[in-house]
Parts: C-alpha cells; sequence; structure tokens
C-alpha cells in the first residue's frame, strides 16, 4: 500500500501533536499572513461552538467541487489511469494551495487511509477521497485567497486574505513579511482585530 508524505504527517500528528488545535497544511509558494489566519480561527471556533454546540468539524480552505480528472497525454505530470482511479471526477476536496484541518478529526482522517485504494494526488486524496471516506466536509473559505500575487499589497496588505499564492524565488516572498508585521502591531487599515473581532 503507498503512502504519502500527508499521509505521514497526519500519522505522525495523531501520535504526537493532538494538544494543537489547529494544522495548517500549505504550499511553500504560499505568503501567509499567520496573525490574521490565528484571529480568523479564534472567532470561527467560537461562531461554530456557539452556532452548533460543537466545535469546528470541518476542512477549511478553498474548495473544489466536481473536479475532472485529467486524462491522456496533454496533462503532463498529473495525468491519472483508469486503474489508478476510475472516477471522471474527483470527490469535492481542498486547493493543496493551503488549508486548515481541526486537530482532533487528524486520527479520522488518517484511519481512513486504511480503508479507501491510494491515490498519488495527495490534495485530492487527503481532503478529498479520505474526507468522504471519514466523513468529514468542507467550509469554503474562498474570500481569504488571493491566486493573483500582484494584487497582495492591496488584498493581504490592506484587505482581508490569509493567503496569498506568490511563485518564483522564496525571497520574492520573504519581502512580504516585514509588510504583514507592520500591518499587524502598526494596526494599519483592515488589521486581524479590526476585521475579526
Amino acid at each position: 500500500m503507498g503512502q504519502s508524505q500527508g499521509v505521514g504527517a497526519l500519522q505522525w500528528i495523531s501520535e504526537h501533536c493532538m494538544h494543537a488545535r489547529w494544522i495548517l497544511k500549505s504550499d511553500d509558494d504560499i505568503v501567509i499572513n499567520v496573525f490574521s489566519l490565528v484571529a480568523f480561527l479564534k472567532y470561527y471556533a467560537a461562531w461554530e461552538t456557539s452556532a452548533n454546540g460543537a466545535p469546528p468539524s470541518k476542512l477549511l480552505c478553498a474548495v473544489w467541487w466536481g473536479m475532472p480528472v485529467l486524462r491522456g497525454t496533454g496533462c503532463a505530470k498529473w495525468c491519472v489511469s483508469m486503474d489508478e482511479f476510475p472516477n471522471s471526477t474527483f470527490p469535492t476536496y481542498c486547493s493543496g494551495c493551503a488549508f486548515v484541518i481541526p486537530t482532533y478529526l487528524a486520527p479520522r482522517l488518517y484511519n481512513a487511509f486504511f480503508r479507501v485504494r491510494f491515490l498519488w494526488v495527495d490534495d485530492a486524496f487527503i481532503s478529498g477521497v479520505m474526507a468522504k471516506a471519514a466523513g468529514i466536509s468542507h467550509q469554503p473559505l474562498h474570500s481569504l485567497y488571493e491566486l493573483n500575487h500582484h494584487l497582495i499589497e492591496k488584498n493581504m496588505i490592506y484587505g482581508n486574505r490569509l493567503f496569498c499564492h506568490h511563485p518564483g524565488a522564496a525571497g520574492a516572498r520573504a519581502k512580504w513579511w516585514p509588510r504583514i508585521v507592520l500591518k499587524e502591531t502598526r494596526h494599519l487599515p483592515n488589521s486581524s482585530e479590526e476585521v475579526y473581532s
């Protein structure tokens, strides 16, 4: 049975990190305002608990619905054969750029690995195939993502975006960190305390 890094991470988290409240998975080309993310998760958890009388129970992410499985020769490294996954679409899953999991769901998600057929497309497998088998659904947060890095200043520094896709060299992403810190420590317009309090 195959196993991905993501599945291995879920096992390790389930065995060693259950004291944490949240798990954040992100790609290395994502700029994250961790201050606003923490503020948002605190607000979201309080709202969810108040509304439903229970802690958050969904994967928080930009959700992909009905995504087609890529076949043939024009999909480069993302081609999936019928033998690997016979369905024409993936189950609902999270964009792999960044998503958040309530930590208490990690063992449930990890245990689903043993009840499903392995698929090497990590994001679709963990947050789609495994999540479906575990009975875990998704909370869409599309408005908190910025996929155009040319809009990072407008929508992350002066807006409410938590995640921004920023391709290219790591140094180009790192230069935004002081601006994020300045936003949060100097309370620029739309700082996390103003947005989520």
